[in-house]
C-alpha cells in the first residue's frame, strides 16, 4: 500500500450493509422472527397490528418502493429497510415494543437521521455520537452479547467517518447496487460473462455512430436522387 494511505480511515463503512442489511435487519428478526417469539423483545404477537399500520401508509412518489408486509421483512430491498428505518418504523413501533427497547431503537434512528443529512453541523454531529455509542453499549444488554456482531460495534465508527469522508450516503454501495442491475441487463447464462459485458458495451458504445454513418449515406443517396430528377427536369 501508498505509505501515506491511512488504512483506517481508508477503508470506509458502507452503511448499507453495515446498518440496513446488518443491523437493520437482525433487530426485525430479533422482534418479529417467529423463532424468537419467546424472547423478551419480541413483538412477534403484535406483528399484524404492525402490519396493518405498514400496508395503510400512502407513500410520497420519491419513495421507488410500496411498503412490503413484515411477513416478507427477509426479502426487503435495502432501499425497503432504509425507508422503514427513516420513515415507517418509530411510529408504527411505538406502544408495540417496550418502553426500553423502543426508546434504545429511536436512539440508532436519530443518530442516522443525522448521519445521512445534506448539512451536519458539529453540534449535531456530537449528538448523532452519542445516540450511536448508547446504542452500541446497551445493545449487548438488551440483545444479548452474542448478538452484538461487528455490524453492531462498526456503529461506534460512523461519526468518525462522516466527519473524514461527509455524509453516510455519498459513500454507500447504492449507485454501484444500481449499476449491477444495469449490468445484469447485458448478459445471458453463467458462461463467459466478462466478454459478454464487454462486447454489449462495445456494440453500444458503437451503435450510435453507426446510426449517424448510416444516416449521412441516406441523406447523400437523397440528395443524389434529388440532383438526378432536377437534371432530368432541365433536361
Amino acid at each position: 500500500l501508498h505509505p501515506q494511505f491511512d488504512l483506517v480511515l481508508g477503508m470506509v463503512i458502507d452503511f448499507m450493509h453495515c446498518v440496513l442489511i446488518g443491523v437493520v435487519k437482525a433487530l426485525l428478526v430479533h422482534w418479529f422472527s417467529a423463532s424468537k417469539k419467546y424472547e423478551k423483545y419480541s413483538a412477534h404477537d403484535k406483528i399484524a397490528i404492525c402490519d396493518d399500520h405498514l400496508m395503510s401508509i400512502k407513500v410520497p412518489r420519491f419513495v421507488k418502493r410500496t411498503p412490503q408486509s413484515l411477513t416478507q421483512f427477509s426479502n426487503w430491498k435495502a432501499s425497503e429497510l432504509l425507508s422503514w428505518l427513516l420513515c415507517y418504523s418509530i411510529p408504527i413501533l411505538k406502544g408495540v415494543l417496550d418502553t426500553n427497547y423502543y426508546s434504545h431503537y429511536c436512539l440508532l434512528v436519530v443518530g442516522l437521521h443525522i448521519l445521512l443529512g445534506d448539512k451536519i453541523t458539529q453540534q449535531s454531529l456530537d449528538l448523532a455520537e452519542h445516540c450511536l455509542q448508547q446504542f452500541y453499549l446497551k445493545y449487548s444488554e438488551l440483545y444479548g452479547i452474542e448478538s452484538t456482531t461487528m455490524n453492531v460495534h462498526l456503529l461506534s465508527h460512523l461519526v468518525m467517518y462522516t466527519r473524514a469522508w461527509g455524509p453516510l450516503w455519498t459513500t454507500s454501495c447504492f449507485p454501484l447496487e444500481g449499476m449491477n442491475g444495469v449490468l445484469r441487463k447485458h448478459f445471458h447464462g453463467t458462461r463467459e460473462i466478462p466478454l459478454q459485458l464487454a462486447n454489449n458495451f462495445a456494440m453500444l458504445h458503437l451503435l450510435p455512430q453507426l446510426q449517424y454513418k448510416q444516416l449521412t449515406k441516406t441523406m447523400m443517396k437523397g440528395r443524389i436522387i434529388y440532383f438526378d430528377i432536377l437534371h432530368c427536369i432541365q433536361i
